[in-house]
C-alpha cells in the first residue's frame, strides 16, 4: 500500500490530508483516484475519541472543494450503510454498489 500511495502522491495522482488536535493525528481522507470526470474520496477516518467535533466533515469538504477547483465532480467510497447516512448528510447521495468476488477458492 505504502509504495502506492507514494507513487500516487509523488505524481499528484492523488492527495492525503490530516488534521490534528495539537500534535496528535486525529483526522484522514484522501483522493486516491482522478478520473477525466471525477476525483474519488476515500479513506476518510477519525479516531474514535474525536468523533462528533467536525474532523471528517471539514476533510471532506476540503477534498470536495480540491476536486471542484480542478473542474471535476467529487464522488466517494463508502464502506457500510451507517456511513452512507452520515455522507448524504454532507449533500452526496447514493449512486450505485459495488461488488465484490465471493471467495472461489482461487
Amino acid at each position: 500500500w505504502y509504495v502506492w500511495a507514494s507513487h500516487l502522491f509523488r505524481h499528484e495522482l492523488g492527495m492525503a490530508v490530516g488534521m490534528y488536535a495539537g500534535s496528535h493525528l486525529v483526522a484522514t481522507g484522501g483522493v486516491y483516484a482522478w478520473g477525466e470526470r471525477c476525483g474519488v474520496i476515500a479513506s476518510v477516518a477519525t479516531d474514535p475519541a474525536f468523533r462528533h467535533y467536525g474532523y471528517a466533515s471539514a476533510i471532506v469538504h476540503h477534498l470536495c472543494n480540491c476536486i471542484l477547483e480542478k473542474g471535476r465532480t467529487p464522488v466517494l467510497l463508502c464502506a457500510g450503510e451507517a456511513l452512507a447516512v452520515y455522507f448524504e448528510q454532507l449533500g452526496f447521495q447514493v449512486y450505485g454498489r459495488w461488488g465484490k468476488i465471493k471467495n472461489t477458492g482461487l
